[in-house]
């Protein structure tokens, strides 16, 4: 199963599971099944008063669907949501605008013109969770939690008389804080390897120089109270 070496803003390298071609065929099987619903039902509705300007209009959201879609949807289509995958950066961060469209672009010509077999092939002997359009927009797919609760950011419950031990967590960003919980959890779901060893002291050693302080606590240990006392301070 391919894995996608991800580096973010911080220096640190965190794995991802990648979008297999099944699940985004599943997924892209999902979407066009609502579009050529919406379009019968659209054309349908439409009856004895069909004519050219109406018909584009109709057909208008059909190729817009994919970049809207995925705009709105923080990188998600309804079919990518079923199949929990989405579009992000190879370096962490969120797709920009210009990055989805790029995408869009090149789906035309991949999916669209080409009835997806250069996406498929592209998928195939690339791997990674990209496509041409993911080369060039420097984009890939990857497999995310079903679950979207609150347990998927940096949000944390903590005690009524919860007392922040650092206070320097205030320098962080959110961003920061949702990478620390994603690389905790990695840590609490793989126990103890060289990966998790790895990324755990890379991660500390990123905030702690962020935050200007030195902390005796082992990576697991700093990372939980770094999280707890930023939703302490910050809530």
């Amino acid at each position: 199963m391919d894995r996608v070496k991800v580096t973010t803003a911080q220096n640190v390298f965190i794995d991802y599971e990648a979008a297999g071609v099944g699940d985004r065929t599943i997924a892209a099987l999902i979407d066009f099944l609502i579009l050529f619903s919406y379009l019968m039902i659209a054309l349908l509705a439409a009856g004895d008063n069909l004519s050219t300007g109406v018909a584009s209009i109709i057909v208008l959201p059909y190729p817009l669907y994919f970049l809207i879609s995925e705009i709105l949807f923080n990188g998600q289509t309804i079919g990518k949501k079923v199949r929990g995958i989405k579009v992000t950066r190879i370096d962490g961060t969120e797709p920009r605008l210009g990055d989805y469209i790029i995408r869009w672009l090149f789906r035309l010509v991949e999916i669209d013109i080409c009835m997806g077999l250069i996406a498929l092939l592209t998928l195939i002997f690339r791997g990674k969770g990209q496509r041409l359009g993911d080369m060039a927009a420097g984009t890939t797919v990857v497999k995310i939690s079903r679950l979207t609760g609150l347990d998927k950011t940096f949000y944390t419950e903590l005690e009524s008389d919860y007392t922040a031990v650092f206070q320097e967590v205030v320098n962080l960003t959110e961003n920061d804080i949702k990478l620390a919980k994603e690389v905790l959890d990695a840590i609490t779901r793989e126990r103890t390897t060289p990966h998790t060893i790895a990324i755990g002291e890379k991660m500390k050693a990123t905030l702690a120089r962020k935050m200007d302080i030195s902390s005796p606590l082992t990576p697991a240990d700093f990372l939980s109270t770094v999280i707890k006392d930023f939703n302490h301070l910050k809530r």
